[in-house]
């Protein structure tokens, strides 16, 4: 969840543990969505204790504990016991007893007992293999490619985004007075009315692909005193790529791409993956985002192997028989690891 530092009477890890709660009260939360909770949950102590502090203020109620939740019906192999010790507290979050209070969140963004906060902050996510298009309250539009999370926080005078983890498009509603800024890592992305992808990998590199309009780039930096503050970097037009590094020498390299590879980079928008020659290799780590199953390539001769061709999303089996097909290769699985080799060997 975001930083909230305007208010500083206010725990933010409180603040966002009671935007969890509306989130999960607001009937809107997927499964995908209860899935970033249990993440948000197991990543530390801090998190866990602020929804139980927060969950004491109705926990006497008559009956709560009882009530079902989805997140307390989860096989257990998939959430580990540190987790499932909540499984009271989300089931009383989805009790009609506190919709009073979580009313209280969401219309008038008071939480009883605590303090004066904005309406909570918004969660959405898909999980391995799933996409997902969402309008925002600005009408703005966000596209969510597979294992994304975002959190959606709007406020006054700026409309605020930030890329957790994963990729997303976003089609932006121009509103001069509100600046549309997506966050990821160190890196912000600023826009008026534009069409531009952040994507965030896991080694926390971030590349910023525009479609239409202009973006401005900025990266967090230390002022001196211990506090990051965004120093613009550069204005990126259409079809420019931007790579930002986490770590490098050169942190920030830009260049402009064709049309033909700004369509493939947005393949995935319409369901579809798009490879124009790239190396085996390649394709194999991008193919394998969209599934839990973990392809390995035995044969190093096939890693540059160039492929090209179009395959919808999920549909990983139509790139194996491709491969067995059309480029003398062997296509194993064993387990959940599918393993590729020359039919040679």
């Amino acid at each position: 969840m975001t930083q909230r530092d305007e208010w500083p009477d206010v725990s933010a890890v409180e603040v966002e543990a009671a935007a969890w709660i509306a989130q999960l009260d607001s009937g809107r939360c997927s499964v995908a969505d209860e899935a970033a909770l249990r993440e948000w949950c197991a990543s530390s102590d801090a998190n866990r204790d602020a929804l139980r502090r927060l969950g004491a203020i109705w926990s006497e109620l008559d009956g709560l504990a009882a009530l079902e939740s989805p997140l307390a019906t989860q096989p257990e192999q998939t959430a580990p016991a540190a987790r499932l010790r909540l499984a009271p507290l989300w089931a009383a979050c989805t009790a009609a007893a506190v919709l009073g209070l979580l009313g209280a969140i969401v219309w008038t963004g008071r939480i009883p007992g605590i303090g004066d906060v904005d309406p909570p902050v918004r969660i959405y996510a898909t999980q391995i293999g799933e996409l997902k298009t969402i309008e925002l309250a600005d009408g703005s539009i966000t596209q969510l490619n597979t294992d994304t999370l975002l959190e959606i926080d709007y406020r006054a005078d700026e409309r605020r985004v930030r890329v957790v983890k994963g990729e997303a498009l976003f089609d932006v509603t121009k509103d001069v007075e509100r600046p549309f800024v997506v966050a990821a890592s160190a890196t912000t992305v600023r826009a008026v009315g534009t069409r531009f992808v952040v994507r965030l990998a896991r080694d926390e590199n971030v590349e910023i692909v525009v479609s239409e309009g202009l973006v401005e780039l900025a990266r967090a930096q230390s002022d001196g005193s211990g506090v990051a503050q965004p120093v613009a970097i550069s204005r990126l037009r259409p079809r420019q790529v931007a790579h930002i590094a986490s770590t490098a020498a050169v942190p920030v390299r830009i260049r402009t791409i064709d049309a033909g590879e700004l369509a493939r980079r947005l393949s995935w928008t319409t369901g579809m993956l798009e490879f124009r020659g790239e190396p085996l290799e390649q394709v194999i780590a991008e193919v394998g985002r969209y599934t839990s199953m973990k392809i390995e390539i035995r044969d190093p001769q096939l890693r540059a192997l160039p492929v090209g061709g179009r395959f919808r999303v999920g549909e990983t089996q139509a790139l194996f028989d491709a491969l067995e097909n059309g480029f003398g290769a062997t296509v194993v699985r064993e387990g959940d690891v599918v393993i590729i080799t020359s039919d040679n060997r």
